[in-house]
């Protein structure tokens, strides 16, 4: 996974995603923000015990050079991009479980959670179900 994009679109973003993420979870892939980078477009979802939010970023600033998914911290994520001021933000994962994020000359590196721990949370089907109640 290997993706460019600005900083503030980025930013705007995941601060709606964030709403989702719990202050406290007995399962700590929770804390986690789950990342699906596609060809052309990102889709972030975060999701505690009662609620999720997922969002996606389709914008023309972002420039996906290689696809995948990960789940990474997302306290410690969205704080990182928040005191960056560079414009443009890589994003890449360099390990298996080692994500890197590089803006201007800063570089910072978060440890991964692993992704097939994400619970599932469809979407489709849940707003399916609520169109067939009324």
């Amino acid at each position: 996974m290997n993706f460019t994009i600005e900083r503030d679109i980025l930013l705007n973003h995941l601060i709606h995603v964030q709403k989702g993420l719990p202050n406290k979870t007995p399962l700590p892939i929770l804390y986690a923000i789950k990342f699906e980078v596609f060809s052309d477009y990102i889709q972030l979802t975060a999701s505690n015990s009662d609620i999720a939010i997922q969002v996606l970023i389709d914008d023309p600033s972002l420039v996906v050079h290689k696809t995948g998914k990960i789940a990474l911290p997302g306290r410690y994520f969205i704080d990182i991009i928040r005191k960056v001021a560079a414009k443009r933000i890589e994003v890449a994962l360099q390990e298996e479980r080692l994500l890197v994020i590089k803006a201007d000359r800063s570089e910072f590196k978060l440890k991964l959670m692993d992704i097939d721990d994400y619970p599932d949370v469809d979407f489709f089907r849940l707003s399916r179900t609520s169109d067939s109640i009324i």
